[in-house]
């Protein structure tokens, strides 16, 4: 368990010349539970550790919960304003590394539920975020006379939001978020490394049927200078 807190704010804001609102803010986080679970197969372990051992280096997943409570108090003129929210966040992840051609994956899922209570309606939304990482390094050509391989990474991210009225469940907001993600890099020397990255990101919003496309392509040649001991 961690992530233990709590913090009070206060704000003021001036809404006319001899008036000031004050605004009291509360957020609480409460302790993270995760649970753990690692897997290390051994070739001693009789025929089902050398098959693991030959197919797998490492297992690892983990399930938790974060919940979290924010609340504010604004007061103007003779009526306060009050608003709550309360997120949980449920999150969970697997990620295996393969004994062939160093390669690794990972799969993730977590699920998110906040509830919102403001002056005279209440609302409820909901976000489910998958998350897919697949990396690996390879072998260049002793020509190319780099001092390390080619470290490659493939990322896939899909998230989607839905905000309801508690009360009618009348649509609020439907969003939608896509992004996929190459990248490689290798040090081609001891003060330089190059990296090449490409992002395609696709953004939708269901409500007013709307949709968003960006694609990003990157290249860089990082520099490191050392200037040796200063005196």
């Amino acid at each position: 368990m961690s992530r233990l807190g709590r913090t009070n704010s206060r704000s003021w804001s001036r809404r006319i010349d001899d008036k000031q609102d004050v605004v009291d803010g509360l957020q609480l986080d409460f302790p993270d539970l995760t649970l753990r679970w690692s897997f290390v197969p051994s070739s001693r372990g009789g025929t089902f550790g050398k098959l693991a051992s030959n197919l797998v280096r490492s297992v690892g997943t983990n399930v938790g919960l974060r919940n979290t409570r924010v609340s504010s108090v604004a007061q103007f003129g003779t009526v306060p304003d009050a608003r709550t929210s309360r997120i949980r966040t449920y999150p969970a992840n697997a990620t295996v590394g393969w004994a062939l051609g160093d390669l690794t994956t990972s799969l993730g899922y977590a699920w998110t539920v906040r509830e919102d209570s403001l002056p005279g309606s209440a609302t409820h939304g909901t976000t489910g975020e998958r998350t897919l990482d697949v990396g690996r390094s390879w072998a260049l050509p002793a020509s190319w006379k780099t001092r390390s391989p080619l470290r490659t990474r493939l990322s896939y991210q899909d998230a989607r939001t839905m905000s309801v009225l508690a009360d009618s469940r009348r649509r609020l907001a439907d969003n939608a978020r896509n992004v996929f993600s190459l990248s490689a890099d290798t040090d081609v020397n001891e003060t330089m490394t190059f990296s090449l990255q490409g992002s395609r990101t696709v953004t939708i919003d269901r409500n007013y049927n709307r949709r968003l496309t960006q694609n990003v392509l990157t290249a860089a040649l990082q520099l490191q200078f050392f200037s040796g001991e200063l005196k």
